[in-house]
């Protein structure tokens, strides 16, 4: 989810369709493309290792933070999508 976002993030900005609101990202971003790509990347691998080496733990907590993690960052990958969708030239 989150290489996709970035693909669509990158998408939008090369094309002045949306701008990145996150100051982090943003600063990646106007440092080199690559670079926000490269983050995002590395982000998801680095917290599927943690999934991984941490899959046994059985907190409830873990696993509602999960949940919602997920559940935010679905939509802001709806939302990122919906953007380019509806700014997309006709």
């Amino acid at each position: 989810m989150n290489t996709l976002d970035g693909f669509i993030t990158y998408w939008g900005i090369q094309n002045g369709w949306i701008g990145e609101v996150n100051p982090l990202m943003r600063a990646l971003f106007q440092m080199d493309p690559l670079v926000f790509q490269m983050y995002k990347i590395g982000l998801s691998i680095f917290l599927i290792v943690l999934l991984l080496k941490f899959h046994h733990l059985k907190s409830v907590l873990i696993r509602i933070l999960l949940i919602v993690a997920s559940t935010i960052y679905s939509f802001i990958l709806c939302i990122h999508g919906y953007w380019v969708y509806i700014l997309l030239p006709k």
